[in-house]
């Protein structure tokens, strides 16, 4: 359980003064997930119970055939890098032997290097009990793996050549340290972990506390440029601190740039302490200087500087003061359990300290001198990785404030089948296993079916069933428990096979919306996805087997595209081509038979649920989406604006386009064709990728005239997006929103460094200006950044729902999520309350206070202070451009901020603490409203929340149907008709809240 903590701060998991303890790569806690072996090879690979192994709630159990004239192998990526700032010596995991006399082979390597880079060890596999293995570095042939480790991408277990079958079970992979030198005090190390973008500039100030650090959340620059290809970039950070004792300071350097190569400086008190020189001309990221690099340090005061006066950038992933605080935190793995240490015990006299879990206070407990500790809630909302916090104040100054995160486990409850035909008998099967998706056997499940109390009957192996019989079409609740806990509903879909097509086309609207060619509302409340995941809206992992949709079993991927169905989603969104190998759709100006014969077939499963689909041609460009291999374009393009400016590529890329686009012609299941996901500019010409995207919509207009067409642009601003809509000649635009995008180089400089970069007010501002595109703009994409550094229940949910109910409340005709790092169950109220009214058929309501924008650049900062104004008041605002008129009754604010006073009287109005976005029309006649409850963010740009006395008022303007929803349980918590002013109290609660209003019919 064991993980590098993971936010802006991250803070060391043992005292300095302590024996060092082993790098955790892998507990299998939660699950095998991160393991791959090439689809083809023999063997199997599933998680293994507790009762197997002596540690945590999983293994890995591998099991293989015999292969007298063959291998097979297990793997996952790893970054030993990292491992240099441990001195890792060896390699120690758990193993339980099969007496099968065969050898298992441990390998490193990096496949990609050139040569391939490949270090073996072996174990003798004459044994069946557990033991425990040391395989010292220096064991594994060829010689040099310690050297060799920066450069290393992958751990294996292999078997090769063998007579007999294998089957293991392998846990608790650790790295182990090597000696320690004398500790020089008992003083705690105190990392940084930069995540800034291309552009982050270094931030001055930068001055440590020696009780708690670098106090306040700051972005560092993950991206140290040189002085020769950047000048305007170079960015040195500095650092003033005070060591107690002699300690260090370093760097952990991940790639480095190939296009002259980088020079890494260490500077203590102005002065080189050491330089290293990383060479490169090949024109390409780098990977062979990657590790730590760093000086020692004396005790006293300091200012430390990192530094590159080379031609080119290197990236760090982690800063390191060596023996600086006064204090550390960790996870007690065992438990789990927070710990608060100091060094010197009397430095916890008179603080406050306060620890938290993702806002929620963790109660700390003295149990020896300077040491405290606090245990963690058994009730949290799901499993997985949380943020955790410590901060201590003394006279009023923050003088701690530490972030770290832990694993919670929680039981799995799962159908293994979703999908059902009308036609064919139900049978409900549940899985009920621990977080590592080990089964759970000899449990009592029951369940409410129909009204009726139902038992399901233990099948063995954590399966439990019950037959439910002929079912008509339809979404179906099994709601389930496990020996009288809180039931969990279960989400079945019944189709009717001979329905294969929705309706008809879908066309846009005059006002802004869609709808299909009878009239019927046709907002997309959608899914972008490549692959497909196991069935299950709680718990994301790809299924066994290959899980790009155009390789997935057809079972598989209809009970996915089913579960997406249950919670309201009906367009699914997903590339036709997106690299060359695993999704290729384009070969060269050729359309892929194989590819397009199973997009027929996705879209005979998508029509037999009354879905549709957005396919989207090229899921990316040339060299970031790996289309190399292609002969026909590798020819063609040498740098990456070729592919938006070689005319010979451009006549290929018409012939695929046409080759797919023309075997759908008119067919209704297609939504939409996207011509590329998130184009970028031809180098810096955005006319230029303006102008290819334009001829690509061409082609497919002459392909198929009726079928709408969009598209996305790479933009983390407004500016640039509209642009694409104002010269495009797509029928509407999608945009995205992710946590990260408030952090990259455009969007920081231009607004001001105080200001929120929380991603639901980023979704807001983006959202309220597309309008100025001239064009219908959706929410295309939204979720949690994949490989983030923290990722727990709780904020993959907060992420969707604010980004699905802030861009709707702003004018978005639907919206869409991304992948298995959004939260699909957030679809399932909003593409309900929404579609509840013809939005696109009412007069909107304009705000009350407008302000004018004359640069969508030059004035964000000023867009982003009123949209957070008015998220906290609940007064709309509209955003004009500088030629528009004002609608009647409306006050023009200046562009300069000010705060409006005195301020219109909010339509939906809430608890201090709460923020409000409202959309409503037709005089306030019917209105939407989102509440959310704020309580701060992390450093990742998504909101915290506390639990506050909740409430809401509301007056309606005429006799209507009012429907308040808590958004955390999916549940209405007020239907009525109501004609006088209502105050509802909502309770002491964390939760959000949606609020419709409709006048009575």
């Amino acid at each position: 359980m064991w993980r590098w903590l993971a936010v802006v701060l991250v803070l060391p998991l043992a005292l300095r003064a302590a024996p060092a303890e082993p790098l955790l790569v892998e507990d299998f806690e939660g699950g095998v997930g991160a393991w791959q072996r090439v689809e083809g090879t023999p063997g199997t690979l599933v998680a293994r119970a507790t009762a197997e192994t002596t540690a945590g709630a999983g293994a890995l159990q591998v099991q293989w055939p015999a292969l007298p004239q063959s291998w097979a192998h297990v793997q996952r990526a790893v970054r030993p890098g990292e491992w240099s700032g441990q001195g890792g010596v060896a390699l120690r995991f758990r193993l339980r032997g099969d007496g099968s006399g065969e050898r298992l082979n441990v390998m490193f390597g990096n496949y990609e290097a050139r040569p391939a880079l490949m270090f073996r060890a072996s174990v003798l596999l004459d044994f069946t009990d557990e033991r425990e293995i040391t395989l010292p570095f220096d064991s594994f042939e060829p010689a040099g793996l310690t050297a060799a480790l920066s450069n290393l991408v992958l751990l294996q277990f292999n078997v090769s050549q063998s007579a007999r079958p294998v089957s293991l079970v392998i846990d608790e992979i650790a790295i182990v340290p090597g000696p320690q030198a004398p500790a020089v005090g008992d003083y705690h190390d105190y990392d940084l972990v930069p995540t800034g973008g291309w552009e982050c500039p270094a931030p001055a100030g930068l001055r440590l506390d020696p009780l708690g650090g670098l106090l306040e959340p700051v972005t560092l620059p993950a991206t140290i440029h040189g002085i020769a290809n950047h000048r305007d970039l170079h960015n040195p950070l500095r650092f003033e601190a005070t060591w107690p004792a002699a300690g260090s300071f370093g760097v952990l350097v991940g790639k480095t740039s190939g296009y002259g190569g980088s020079r890494l400086i260490l500077k203590i008190d102005g002065r080189e302490a050491r330089r290293w020189d990383f060479p490169g001309t090949t024109e390409t990221a780098l990977t062979q200087y990657q590790g730590w690099y760093q000086v020692p340090v004396p005790a006293g005061s300091s200012s430390v500087q990192i530094d590159n006066d080379g031609q080119d950038w290197l990236a760090i992933e982690r800063i390191r003061f060596g023996n600086l605080l006064g204090v550390g935190a960790r996870i007690v793995r065992q438990g789990p359990a927070l710990e608060v240490r100091f060094s010197q015990p009397e430095a916890a006299v008179g603080l406050q300290l306060n620890a938290a879990l993702a806002g929620r206070e963790l109660p700390l407990t003295a149990v020896a001198p300077g040491l405290l500790r606090a245990a963690f809630p058994t009730d949290v909302a799901g499993s997985g990785t949380w943020p955790v916090s410590v901060t201590a104040q003394r006279d009023g100054r923050t003088v701690l404030n530490q972030q770290l995160t832990v694993d919670l486990s929680g039981p799995r409850l799962r159908l293994q089948r979703i999908a059902w035909p009308t036609a064919e008998p139900v049978e409900a099967v549940v899985r009920y296993a621990n977080r590592a998706d080990v089964p759970l056997a000899g449990a009592t499940l029951t369940g409410t079916w129909q009204g009726q109390p139902l038992t399901l009957t233990d099948r063995g192996e954590g399966l439990y069933g019950a037959k439910l019989g002929t079912l008509a079409a339809g979404v179906y609740d099994l709601p389930v428990q496990v020996a009288g806990g809180p039931a969990r509903a279960l989400r079945l879909v019944v189709y009717d096979p001979t329905a294969t097509r929705p309706g008809s086309l879908v066309r846009l609207t005059p006002g802004g919306g869609f709808e299909d060619s009878a009239g019927r509302p046709a907002w997309p409340w959608g899914y972008a996805t490549i692959g497909i995941f196991a069935p299950d809206a709680e718990f994301v992992e790809r299924p066994a087997g290959p899980s790009n949709w155009t390789q997935a079993d057809p079972a598989a991927l209809r009970d996915w595209l089913a579960l997406l169905r249950a919670y309201g989603v009906n367009v699914v969104r997903f590339g036709v081509n997106v690299d060359s190998r695993g999704v290729g759709g384009d070969q060269g100006g050729r359309a892929n038979p194989a590819v397009l014969d199973r997009l027929a077939e996705l879209l005979d499963i998508l029509g037999t649920l009354n879905m549709r689909a957005i396919p989207v041609l090229w899921w990316g460009h040339y060299r970031n989406f790996s289309f190399q291999g292609i002969p026909a374009y590798d020819k063609l393009i040498g740098k990456q604006a070729d592919w938006f400016t070689n005319a010979a590529a451009l006549a290929l890329q018409q012939q695929y386009v046409r080759e797919v686009v023309s075997r759908f012609t008119g067919d209704p299941r297609v939504f939409a064709w996207e011509v590329m996901n998130e184009t970028y500019r031809a180098g810096d010409d955005l006319p230029a990728a303006v102008r290819w995207t334009n001829a690509i919509v061409e082609t497919i207009r002459a392909a198929s005239p009726e079928h709408l067409i969009t598209t996305s642009a790479a933009e983390a601003t407004p500016g640039p997006e509209v642009a694409w809509m104002r010269g495009g000649t797509f029928d509407f635009f999608n945009w995205h929103a992710y946590p990260t995008y408030p952090d990259y180089g455009a969007w920081r400089r231009l607004v001001r460094p105080e200001q929120s970069r929380e991603m639901g007010l980023y979704a807001a501002v983006m959202a309220r200006l597309q309008r100025f595109g001239g064009r219908p703009s959706v929410l295309g994409e939204v979720g949690n950044d994949r490989l983030r550094e923290l990722s727990y229940p709780e904020m993959r949910t907060l992420l969707t729902r604010d980004g699905l109910w802030l861009a709707c409340c702003a004018g978005s005709p639907g919206g869409i999520t991304w992948d298995a790092i959004a939260d699909l169950r957030e679809v399932d109220v909003i593409s309900r309350l929404a579609a509840a009214v013809r939005w696109d058929q009412l007069p909107p309501d304009p705000a009350p206070l407008a302000v004018r924008l004359s640069d969508l650049e030059a004035d964000l900062h000023d867009a982003v202070e009123y949209t957070a104004w008015s998220l906290r008041s609940g007064v709309p605002v509209d955003f004009l451009s500088s030629d528009e008129p004002k609608a009647a009754d409306q006050s023009v604010l200046p562009t300069g901020f000010v705060t409006p006073n005195p301020a219109p009287k909010p339509l939906v109005a809430a608890a201090p603490g709460y923020e409000v976005a409202v959309r409503s029309a037709a005089g306030g006649r019917y209105v939407l409203a989102y509440l959310r409850n704020v309580a701060g963010a992390l450093p990742q740009n998504v909101r915290l929340r506390t639990a506050r006395a909740a409430w809401l008022r509301f007056a309606p303007p005429e006799r209507g149907s009012l429907q308040v929803w808590d958004l955390d349980t999916r549940q209405p918590v007020q239907q009525a008709t109501v004609d006088t002013p209502q105050n509802l109290s909502l309770g002491t609660t964390d939760h959000d809240f949606a609020l419709l209003f409709q006048p009575a019919r």
